[in-house]
């Protein structure tokens, strides 16, 4: 592997790769004031939430209404960074080889990692971590489909499917990930998925650190912003769907050790088959991508 030399403005490195082949920009930036901007603009976002909560406006559209201002104040603080690294930024979203390809793969892991989720709900329910496990107090499974009226289904699938995603990836496979890769490919893409965890509710860190490995990888082998993006964006779409149009309760009177199990490998597999799919980007695998040096 060769010298990465520094561009002359300082800004960003880059990592080698075989001959002739796309290099990836190693971008350097204060990790700790990127952190520093997303954590202010989550505050704003909750004190939006709250003020819209009491002046009477509904919680879900409390929700997405405070995630666009949160978003706003986010545009804001990052705008400098972002415009003196545009050079490199703009090398992380280039086109890839094959869109069909890529599109493929990408929304097979958003799908795999989806199931995954579920697999964990079920499998939690199923040992007994949710739910009062009394009998008299069981319920369900019942589920049913209804979807709220179309502006706020539409408000919704914007907010978490488009614009979270967008924002998510340009900072944590964009910035952090590639401002990690001094570091190792390994460190990097472990420490970008604990940053990326730890902005996630308490629920879903685990869950959110497994997606960070795996779009971690993801962008290394495919090396552009476009791949994690859509992925990203297919999970968190079917998310919107399941949110806000499915309906249900399900409060088991005791555990089920077998349905866990089930639930639980499932998981697991639906894991395993995001995995293989983010690293089927390797070009020496034979699929488009750059190989990794």
């Amino acid at each position: 592997m060769t010298e990465n030399p520094t561009l002359p403005n300082g800004n960003a490195c880059y990592l080698a790769s075989m001959p002739g082949r796309q290099k990836l920009p190693v971008i350097q930036v204060s990790i700790a004031l990127v952190m520093l901007f997303q954590v202010s603009s989550l505050l704003v976002r909750e004190f939006v939430r709250l003020k819209l909560g009491q002046s009477g406006i509904d919680a879900a559209s409390a929700k997405h209404l405070s995630a666009l201002a949160g978003f706003g104040m986010l545009a804001i603080l990052m705008w400098p960074l972002l415009r003196t690294l545009r050079p490199q930024l703009t090398q992380l979203r280039k086109w890839p080889d094959s869109w069909s390809r890529l599109v493929f793969f990408s929304i097979g892991i958003g799908l795999a990692m989806r199931v995954a989720s579920w697999a964990k709900m079920v499998a939690l329910i199923s040992f007994g971590f949710y739910g009062p496990g009394n009998p008299a107090q069981a319920a369900g499974p019942t589920f049913w489909w209804q979807c709220p009226a179309y502006a706020d289904l539409l408000l919704s699938v914007v907010v978490i499917a488009i614009l979270t995603p967008i924002v998510e990836e340009l900072i944590h496979r964009g910035l952090l990930l590639s401002a990690l890769l001094r570091r190792g490919r390994f460190q990097a893409i472990l420490f970008s998925a604990i940053l990326f965890a730890t902005l996630h509710a308490l629920d879903d860190m685990f869950l959110a650190f497994i997606f960070g490995l795996v779009a971690a990888v993801q962008m290394l082998e495919w090396r552009t912003l476009w791949a994690p993006l859509i992925s990203h964006a297919t999970f968190n779409g079917m998310i919107a769907i399941d949110w806000d149009c499915l309906h249900g309760v399900w409060i088991p009177a005791t555990t089920s050790m077998p349905l866990g199990a089930i639930a639980t490998a499932l998981g697991v597999l639906s894991v395993l088959v995001a995995a293989w799919l983010a690293r089927a980007g390797n070009a020496e695998a034979g699929y488009p991508g750059i190989a990794l040096p």
